[in-house]
């Protein structure tokens, strides 16, 4: 199949959900140029599906040449680069996916990641854009904490700022880490019920901060600072 059939075929199939397995004939390194094309796609089960997969494929190539999913990643980051020309729809949850899955690239790439978040490093300032690295951040500490350590100032920041859908990725993210947050500032969020329909764990889940606070609290995540 030349590229575009394999693009028709691929979103196909994502429309059902994300690949979580290689289909039968198919190589990686074929799936990522269609992938990168329906991260732009108009439906959203589409884009994060591709999300998902893009993770999948680039894994698979890692195993096949480490230095090819090396260079999937310096495209993404190409794609947010100013010079680009581009605005990079879906590239850093993207990143944020593979970081996830594979250990040896995360401690390669994490620091770029959690580079994104910072207005004195390489902010990314359109929001949907933000949203997105804080997204990728939040993945990639369910796998490896330490690799993006250095955004949890950033996730504490947004829990107590103004953008609903920031401070629901925040506290995704602060879940794998212990945090003290002052009384007031707890209870504000546990009153926060206010639901948006996020993809989290290759499914789409109605989440508020309210009923993130509150689960953080019961595993011992978020701590009371008296």
């Amino acid at each position: 199949m030349d590229h575009r059939e394999i693009r028709r075929e691929l979103r196909n199939r994502l429309l059902s959900g994300p690949l979580y397995t290689i289909p039968l004939g198919w190589e990686p390194l074929k799936l990522i140029g269609p992938l990168f094309s329906l991260l732009l796609d108009l439906d959203k089960r589409v884009r994060w599906h591709a999300v998902s997969s893009m993770g999948l494929a680039t894994e698979m190539l890692f195993k096949e040449d480490e230095e090819k999913a090396r260079v999937v990643l310096r495209r993404l980051m190409w794609h947010l680069n100013d010079e680009s020309g581009g605005i990079g729809w879906g590239c850093p949850e993207a990143m944020g996916e593979i970081l996830y899955r594979v250990k040896a690239l995360s401690k390669e790439f994490s620091k770029i990641l959690v580079s994104y978040v910072y207005e004195d490093q390489n902010y990314l300032e359109y929001p949907p854009l933000l949203q997105g690295a804080f997204w990728g951040i939040a993945r990639v500490s369910k796998a490896h904490p330490q690799d993006v350590m250095g955004a949890k100032q950033r996730l504490v920041e947004e829990v107590r700022g103004k953008d609903p859908l920031l401070r629901i990725y925040s506290l995704l993210g602060l879940g794998n880490f212990n945090t003290a947050l002052g009384s007031e500032e707890i209870q504000n969020l546990l009153e926060d019920k206010r639901e948006f329909e996020i993809y989290w764990d290759e499914r789409f889940q109605n989440l508020s901060s309210g009923l993130l606070a509150k689960k953080l609290l019961e595993e011992g995540k978020l701590l009371w600072n008296r």
